[in-house]
Protein backbone atom coordinates (compact mmCIF):
# COMPACT_ATOMS: atom_id res chain seq x y z
CA UNK A 1 0.00 0.00 0.00
CA UNK A 2 1.55 3.31 -1.06
CA UNK A 3 1.14 6.62 0.74
CA UNK A 4 -1.82 7.88 -1.33
CA UNK A 5 -3.64 4.56 -1.02
CA UNK A 6 -3.14 4.67 2.74
CA UNK A 7 -4.61 8.18 2.87
CA UNK A 8 -7.62 6.97 0.88
CA UNK A 9 -7.97 4.01 3.27
CA UNK A 10 -8.01 6.36 6.26
CA UNK A 11 -10.63 8.61 4.68
CA UNK A 12 -12.92 5.64 4.04
CA UNK A 13 -12.48 3.62 7.23
CA UNK A 14 -11.63 6.09 9.99
CA UNK A 15 -14.33 8.24 11.54
CA UNK A 16 -15.57 9.30 14.95
CA UNK A 17 -17.27 5.93 15.44
CA UNK A 18 -14.15 3.98 14.46
CA UNK A 19 -11.28 6.25 15.51
CA UNK A 20 -7.62 5.69 14.86
CA UNK A 21 -5.38 5.66 17.95
CA UNK A 22 -1.88 7.00 17.29
CA UNK A 23 1.17 7.23 19.54
CA UNK A 24 4.11 9.47 18.71
CA UNK A 25 7.18 10.87 20.42
CA UNK A 26 8.96 14.20 20.35
CA UNK A 27 12.70 14.12 20.97
CA UNK A 28 15.61 16.51 21.41
CA UNK A 29 16.15 17.30 17.70
CA UNK A 30 19.95 17.42 17.81
CA UNK A 31 20.19 14.08 19.61
CA UNK A 32 17.76 12.71 17.05
CA UNK A 33 19.92 13.97 14.17
CA UNK A 34 23.08 12.36 15.50
CA UNK A 35 21.32 9.06 16.13
CA UNK A 36 19.69 9.11 12.68
CA UNK A 37 23.04 9.82 11.03
CA UNK A 38 24.53 6.68 12.55
CA UNK A 39 21.37 4.67 11.86
CA UNK A 40 21.80 5.46 8.15
CA UNK A 41 25.58 5.61 7.97
CA UNK A 42 26.03 2.29 6.15
CA UNK A 43 23.58 3.41 3.47
CA UNK A 44 25.06 6.83 2.74
CA UNK A 45 28.69 6.32 3.78
CA UNK A 46 29.28 2.54 3.48
CA UNK A 47 33.07 2.70 3.73
CA UNK A 48 33.31 5.03 6.71
CA UNK A 49 33.06 2.53 9.57
CA UNK A 50 35.23 -0.14 7.87
CA UNK A 51 37.85 2.51 7.10
CA UNK A 52 37.79 3.69 10.71
CA UNK A 53 38.23 0.13 11.96
CA UNK A 54 41.16 -0.28 9.56
CA UNK A 55 42.81 2.96 10.68
CA UNK A 56 42.05 4.71 7.40
CA UNK A 57 39.55 7.21 8.82
CA UNK A 58 39.29 9.26 12.00
CA UNK A 59 36.39 10.69 14.00
CA UNK A 60 36.85 14.03 12.26
CA UNK A 61 35.77 12.30 9.04
CA UNK A 62 32.48 11.32 10.68
CA UNK A 63 31.95 14.90 11.84
CA UNK A 64 32.71 16.22 8.35
CA UNK A 65 30.20 13.82 6.80
CA UNK A 66 27.58 14.80 9.36
CA UNK A 67 27.86 18.53 8.71
CA UNK A 68 28.87 18.71 5.04
CA UNK A 69 27.84 15.54 3.23
CA UNK A 70 24.66 14.48 5.05
CA UNK A 71 21.93 16.36 3.19
CA UNK A 72 20.44 19.40 4.91
CA UNK A 73 16.88 18.18 4.52
CA UNK A 74 17.76 15.14 6.62
CA UNK A 75 18.92 17.44 9.41
CA UNK A 76 15.65 19.34 9.10
CA UNK A 77 13.33 16.35 9.48
CA UNK A 78 12.66 17.34 13.13
CA UNK A 79 11.27 20.61 11.76
CA UNK A 80 9.32 19.24 8.77
CA UNK A 81 8.05 15.90 10.11
CA UNK A 82 5.07 17.40 11.90
CA UNK A 83 3.57 18.73 8.68
CA UNK A 84 4.85 16.08 6.29
CA UNK A 85 3.77 13.10 8.38
CA UNK A 86 1.18 13.97 11.04
CA UNK A 87 -0.32 16.77 8.98
CA UNK A 88 -0.48 15.08 5.58
CA UNK A 89 -1.37 11.62 6.83
CA UNK A 90 -3.89 12.41 9.54
CA UNK A 91 -4.88 16.00 8.83
CA UNK A 92 -4.05 17.15 12.36
CA UNK A 93 -2.07 20.06 13.75
CA UNK A 94 -0.78 19.53 17.29
CA UNK A 95 0.40 23.14 17.50
CA UNK A 96 -3.10 24.55 17.71
CA UNK A 97 -3.48 22.79 21.06
CA UNK A 98 -1.42 23.31 24.24
CA UNK A 99 1.18 20.75 25.34
CA UNK A 100 1.87 20.18 29.03
CA UNK A 101 5.65 20.63 29.12
CA UNK A 102 5.98 19.66 32.77
CA UNK A 103 3.84 16.53 32.52
CA UNK A 104 5.72 15.46 29.40
CA UNK A 105 2.79 14.12 27.41
CA UNK A 106 -0.55 15.16 25.99
CA UNK A 107 -3.59 13.29 24.75
CA UNK A 108 -5.37 14.91 21.82
CA UNK A 109 -8.83 14.21 20.48
CA UNK A 110 -9.06 15.21 16.83
CA UNK A 111 -12.38 13.48 16.23
CA UNK A 112 -11.53 10.39 14.16
CA UNK A 113 -7.90 10.54 15.26
CA UNK A 114 -6.81 10.17 18.89
CA UNK A 115 -3.17 10.97 19.56
CA UNK A 116 -0.86 10.35 22.49
CA UNK A 117 2.23 12.55 22.14
CA UNK A 118 5.08 12.08 24.61
CA UNK A 119 8.51 13.53 25.23
CA UNK A 120 11.04 10.80 24.58
CA UNK A 121 13.12 12.03 27.50
CA UNK A 122 10.24 11.42 29.94
CA UNK A 123 8.79 8.22 28.54
CA UNK A 124 9.99 5.92 31.33
CA UNK A 125 8.73 8.32 33.96
CA UNK A 126 5.32 8.97 32.39
CA UNK A 127 4.50 6.03 30.10
CA UNK A 128 2.55 3.97 32.64
CA UNK A 129 0.26 6.87 33.50
CA UNK A 130 -0.10 8.00 29.88
CA UNK A 131 -0.88 4.58 28.43
CA UNK A 132 -3.47 3.91 31.10
CA UNK A 133 -5.23 7.21 30.36
CA UNK A 134 -4.98 6.73 26.59
CA UNK A 135 -5.65 3.02 26.12
CA UNK A 136 -6.64 1.74 29.55
CA UNK A 137 -3.52 -0.44 29.73
CA UNK A 138 -2.44 -1.13 33.30
CA UNK A 139 1.17 -1.51 34.43
CA UNK A 140 2.60 -0.59 31.03
CA UNK A 141 6.39 -0.99 30.98
CA UNK A 142 8.89 0.52 28.57
CA UNK A 143 11.77 -1.72 27.47
CA UNK A 144 14.83 -0.20 25.78
CA UNK A 145 15.31 -1.30 22.17
CA UNK A 146 17.24 0.03 19.17
CA UNK A 147 19.70 2.02 21.31
CA UNK A 148 22.43 3.53 19.14
CA UNK A 149 25.12 3.25 21.81
CA UNK A 150 24.44 -0.50 22.13
CA UNK A 151 24.91 -1.26 18.44
CA UNK A 152 28.04 -2.54 16.73
CA UNK A 153 29.18 1.02 16.08
CA UNK A 154 28.31 2.19 19.60
CA UNK A 155 31.93 2.79 20.53
CA UNK A 156 32.38 5.11 17.52
CA UNK A 157 29.12 6.87 18.30
CA UNK A 158 30.20 7.62 21.86
CA UNK A 159 33.51 9.12 20.68
CA UNK A 160 31.67 11.05 17.96
CA UNK A 161 29.32 12.62 20.51
CA UNK A 162 32.22 13.69 22.69
CA UNK A 163 34.14 15.14 19.74
CA UNK A 164 31.53 17.00 17.72
CA UNK A 165 31.04 20.71 18.41
CA UNK A 166 27.93 22.48 17.17
CA UNK A 167 27.83 26.07 15.99
CA UNK A 168 25.42 28.47 17.65
CA UNK A 169 23.52 28.77 14.38
CA UNK A 170 22.99 24.99 14.22
CA UNK A 171 21.84 24.83 17.84
CA UNK A 172 19.50 27.79 17.47
CA UNK A 173 18.03 26.51 14.20
CA UNK A 174 16.43 23.65 16.11
CA UNK A 175 16.17 24.65 19.75
CA UNK A 176 14.90 28.16 19.00
CA UNK A 177 12.31 26.90 16.54
CA UNK A 178 8.66 27.41 17.57
CA UNK A 179 8.22 23.64 17.32
CA UNK A 180 10.57 22.80 20.16
CA UNK A 181 9.62 25.87 22.15
CA UNK A 182 6.13 24.36 22.08
CA UNK A 183 7.21 21.09 23.70
CA UNK A 184 10.12 21.93 26.01
CA UNK A 185 10.46 24.23 29.00
CA UNK A 186 12.92 27.11 28.95
CA UNK A 187 15.05 25.20 31.45
CA UNK A 188 15.13 22.08 29.27
CA UNK A 189 16.06 24.08 26.18
CA UNK A 190 18.81 25.90 28.03
CA UNK A 191 20.20 22.60 29.31
CA UNK A 192 20.31 21.26 25.75
CA UNK A 193 21.97 24.44 24.52
CA UNK A 194 24.61 24.22 27.24
CA UNK A 195 25.24 20.57 26.43
CA UNK A 196 25.66 21.10 22.69
CA UNK A 197 27.70 24.27 23.03
CA UNK A 198 30.41 22.13 24.62
CA UNK A 199 30.05 18.96 22.56
CA UNK A 200 27.50 16.51 21.25
CA UNK A 201 26.89 15.22 24.74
Amino acid sequence: MNFNNFIDFLKIHVDVDFPLYCISLVRDPIARNMSSFFQNIRIFFPTLIPNYRAGLAVIADFVDCFFHRYERWRHDIPLTWWHDELGRMFGIDVFIRPFDKEKGYEIYDFGPVKLLLMKCEMIKERAQEAFFKFLGIKNFCVVDRNITENKEYGDIYRIFKKSIVFSKSYIDRYLESPIYQHFYTEKEIQQMKDQYSISGG
